[in-house]
């Protein structure tokens, strides 16, 4: 009520005001609704940057791409979050919710999937040391024999010359006409010999490398069987994930399921977690190594021949 009296008090009084001095507080009033709209966007915009920078630090300290994360996130959905969902309003819950999560965190997901070969990746990249890996990648290319003929080619004493080397004409050749396969075989080894090229050893040392050479060849070569056999492994494990995730949609095995069912089956599933039953020495029946074994570690996952 009073500022319905306050107006019509304004209104009447700015009647008795001549034409010119209603104008001129018609626009004083106008610049300072305008300059209240500049000084709210102002806020506005200074109170945006800061909620961006909020946003921007918090995806630097839990990067979205990472599906090491984005797993964690998921299962934490799918465990803890979903059961309450259900609980508390049954009737806005959609199997349509579960499908979407099961997709990215179920034995299949893809979220699980990429943290398995981003872990397989990382095993095979740090199981030799990086002299091996260098050994080993010489040995793709050369025998011994003409690996320790070019270490002791003494025109590599030249270091300015090393940079200028290129392989034989006949690799040249090769490149050429090759396929693709070929085309990074020739690369690399022109790479490898150039590096070789670099630097001077003494003859000592190449004696001892001649001395040691077979052991060393059976080592990396060793390495490199292994190490398909592990990728051999790692597939198949993709392969029965994969066929347990269809056999479940297939099926459509929630669907004997009431929502109920679905949650209780979820928090019981959250509440083994952590357990000694969920331990991978207990679940997977592995047999651990002896106590009296010298590089026995209690908190390591091992396992002795059946």
């Amino acid at each position: 009520m009073d500022k319905k009296r306050v107006k019509k008090e304004r209104a009447k009084k700015e009647q008795t005001l001549s034409a010119k001095e209603r104008s001129k507080i018609h626009r004083e009033r106008k610049k300072k609704y305008y300059e209240d709209l500049e000084r709210r966007v102002h806020e506005l915009e200074e109170e945006n940057r800061k909620l961006k920078a909020t946003i921007q630090a918090s995806s630097n300290a839990s990067p979205t791409n990472d599906p090491l994360a984005q797993l964690y996130r998921e299962e934490n959905f799918m465990y803890c979050s979903l059961p309450k969902i259900i609980r508390q309003n049954p009737d806005q819950f959609r199997m349509s919710m579960f499908e979407t999560y099961r997709n990215s965190e179920g034995p299949h997901g893809s979220c699980r999937v990429q943290v398995l070969k981003n872990s397989f990746n990382k095993i095979i990249n740090n199981c030799m040391s990086l002299n091996y890996k260098v050994s080993l990648a010489i040995l793709n290319h050369f025998e011994s024999k003409k690996i320790f003929e070019i270490a002791r080619d003494k025109t590599r004493n030249d270091r300015s010359q090393y940079k200028y080397y290129r392989a034989d004409s006949k690799d040249q050749n090769l490149t050429k006409e090759s396929s693709d396969d070929s085309e990074n075989k020739s690369s690399h080894r022109k790479i490898i010999e150039t590096l070789l090229y670099k630097y001077s050893f003494s003859e000592k040392l190449i004696e001892r490398w001649i001395n040691i050479s077979s052991k060393t060849e059976k080592f990396c070569f060793t390495m490199r069987k292994l190490v398909k056999s592990l990728i051999r492994v790692r597939n198949k494990m993709f392969t029965a994930m994969k066929e347990a995730h269809e056999i479940f949609f297939e099926n459509k095995m929630y669907e004997g399921f009431n929502k109920e069912d679905v949650a209780n089956y979820y928090s019981l599933s959250n509440d083994f977690k952590g357990t000694e039953v969920l331990d991978p020495l207990h679940l997977f029946q592995l047999n651990p190594k002896s106590p009296d074994a010298e590089d026995y570690k209690n908190d390591e996952i091992s396992c002795t021949e059946d």
